[in-house]
């Protein structure tokens, strides 16, 4: 059986914002924001701060969480009828079915578009991920932003698909290692200061998450 979470990388599935564990005041605004992600009170949250806070946890939760109320509420609208005689013909819901999420790690992009930059056009496949990222009508989840090397290209590549999600105002999740201060003076901060506009930037300072929530053995041994 298929599962919301399905749309992220294996070792995240299964991930809920319930089974998440704020250990400090920040990663408990950063669950407030994803919660009010999934009651679409915001368009878009950046989740900022260092390895093992669980950010990647809480951007999946947040994304299949929203997802599947979208989902939710669009199977509990009327189904249309038509005059239609042909028996073929069956009846429809108004509106589009919410798509799914969907999942992209930013330095695998960044590699990806690298190197379509040696090959033809015809086989440039990563150039039309990016796109189809700009343009996804459900969720994007742009995970470990500022991992890769960072550039004025990379900058200028980031720029162009998340504005083109901020100007269609579709919901998008980042997820960061770079500080605050280190996104500020990024060639991200144009990217970061738009999103921030509809929706909201946690900065996380916890405990390692991951390491709190391994089995006692692995903790001790």
């Amino acid at each position: 059986m298929r599962s919301i979470t399905d749309f992220a990388p294996l070792r995240f599935r299964g991930k809920s914002l319930a089974d998440y564990d704020p250990a400090t005041d920040s990663a408990r605004r950063a669950l407030n924001a994803a919660r009010r992600f999934v009651a679409r009170q915001l368009d878009s949250i950046v989740l900022a701060g260092p390895t093992g806070i669980g950010k990647t946890h809480l951007a999946v939760a947040a994304a299949a969480e929203r997802h599947q109320a979208e989902l939710d509420a669009w199977l509990a609208l009327p189904l249309v009828t038509t005059e239609s005689p042909a028996p073929w013909i069956k009846p429809k819901r108004i509106g589009e079915s919410p798509q799914a999420p969907q999942w992209c790690s930013v330095p695998e992009l960044i590699v990806g578009l690298r190197a379509d930059m040696d090959r033809d056009r015809d086989e440039r496949g990563w150039a039309e991920r990016a796109e189809e990222f700009a343009h996804h009508r459900g969720i994007v989840v742009l995970d470990d932003l500022g991992r890769e090397k960072v550039s004025d290209w990379t900058g200028e590549t980031i720029y162009t698909l998340v504005n083109g999600r901020y100007e269609r105002v579709l919901p998008t999740i980042v997820t960061t290692n770079l500080t605050g201060a280190e996104l500020a003076a990024s060639v991200y901060w144009p990217v970061i200061s738009r999103l921030a506009e509809g929706g909201e930037l946690v900065r996380i300072g916890a405990a390692d998450y991951r390491l709190q929530h391994r089995p006692a053995a692995e903790v001790t041994a």
